[in-house]
């Protein structure tokens, strides 16, 4: 019995504390609003219809009516300003009756909120307002927007990351330029620069220099097989030489002893000699003949491999330097990568303390202040989230760091 007593008074207290929570948010009643510049009343006077419509409280606190003029609003309710809109009638007009006149608040003047607040500005007032309203009317305290330190670190990991890779790259990238130069040059052995304390730039130079030792095997094999082409047409051509200066002294001959023949044949001598020698004569012209185009093919053909041989260097080192040109090409666009990283990984050193003091900022407890003008007096006083809002308050929203000065307030 004495635990269930015990729970009943402590929901007692719990009850009573919510009510008089609720009774602090609540709003106040419409009719204990009082008035003041920038609200936007609505008139309505039974019988007198141009006295009925909108108006606004002007700057001087007065609103401005036909037949009853200017009548002072400020301070008042709307049913006080709604009596005395009605007793300046009665007496304007000479009316035995006091007329009925109601005033109702259209728009209530605004309210303005600054500080930290995702949408500091003007926002309309609503009677019975706290601090917490005005802040949720705001879009909620502000958050800061940049990236966490982690998405930051993050950033400057994979950007290293990157950086890595480029410079391995670039290594790559010069090492193919001392290679293509020194094919472009044609030299026979690799020029190794002095001793380098990169072990990833020695283990591309050596890559670049297997590369230029297979690539000089292979032109000096294909070079090497060209010119034997060419020694070898040189000997048929020489060949074909020799058998044209025997072919040449068989016809010399030939003809030689088929005149003396002829000469005979003239007396009636050796009659049967002559069709031989004219036939053998004629078959030793068709060889020579044979040998002369032979010699002309093998002389065409040594030209040929000749000029290609010309040619097979010219290409490829025209290869190299359009390689040349591709890698120098790459090389640029790498360090420009390179160079905006670096960029990349500045900013994100200077952002990370900029988020990391966000960050701290946002954890901060939110502190209000509400600056309210009176006539030619301005105070400002300190609030908490359950404090009353009044029309044309200025709430002002701060996130303090622990161990940072509280606010100064204004007298």
């Amino acid at each position: 019995m004495m635990n269930i007593s015990r729970q009943f008074v402590a929901l007692g207290a719990t009850i009573m504390t919510m009510l008089c929570l609720g009774l602090a948010a609540s709003p106040a009643r419409a009719e204990d609003y009082l008035l003041g510049v920038q609200d936007r009343l609505r008139v309505q006077v039974a019988e007198w219809p141009t006295l009925s419509g909108d108006v606004v409280v002007g700057a001087a606190g007065e609103i401005a009516l036909p037949v009853v003029g200017r009548v002072n609003a400020d301070g008042l309710t709307a049913s006080e300003l709604g009596h005395q809109i009605a007793t300046r009638l009665q007496e304007a007009a000479g009316l035995r009756d006091l007329p009925d006149a109601l005033v109702e608040v259209v728009a209530y003047r605004p309210f303005y909120i600054t500080g930290n607040v995702t949408n500091p500005g003007e926002y309309n007032y609503r009677p019975g307002m706290i601090v917490l309203n005005a802040v949720s009317i705001a879009g909620g305290m502000y958050r800061s927007d940049q990236r966490s330190a982690w998405d930051i670190e993050r950033v400057a990991i994979s950007s290293l990351g990157e950086v890595s890779v480029l410079d391995l790259r670039m290594r790559d990238l010069k090492a193919q330029q001392i290679r293509l130069k020194a094919q472009i040059d044609g030299l026979e052995a690799f020029p190794m620069p002095e001793a380098q304390s990169d072990i990833e730039m020695t283990q591309a130079l050596d890559e670049q220099q297997r590369l230029f030792e297979d690539s000089r095997q292979r032109r000096n094999a294909a070079r090497a097989n060209l010119s034997a082409s060419i020694a070898s047409l040189e000997k048929e051509l020489d060949a074909i030489n020799i058998s044209l200066r025997d072919s040449a002294a068989r016809r010399e001959a030939t003809e030689t002893e088929l005149a003396q023949v002829r000469e005979l044949v003239k007396q009636n001598l050796a009659v049967q000699r002559l069709a031989p020698l004219e036939a053998s004569l004629a078959q030793t012209t068709r060889d020579q003949q044979d040998l002369e185009i032979s010699r002309l093919r093998a002389e065409q053909r040594i030209l040929e491999v000749r000029s290609e041989l010309t040619q097979y260097d010219e290409l490829r080192r025209a290869e190299a330097m359009g390689e040349l040109q591709r890698v120098n090409a790459h090389l640029r666009e790498v360090e420009e990568q390179r160079v905006a990283l670096a960029k990349l990984l500045n900013g994100a050193s200077y952002y990370s303390g900029e988020a990391a003091l966000a960050l701290e900022e946002d954890d901060a407890e939110p502190q209000y202040l509400i600056v309210r003008v009176d006539g030619d007096s301005v105070t400002e006083t300190a609030a908490t989230e359950q404090t009353r809002v009044m029309p044309g308050d200025i709430v002002k929203v701060i996130r303090r760091l622990s161990g940072a000065p509280a606010p100064l307030l204004a007298n």
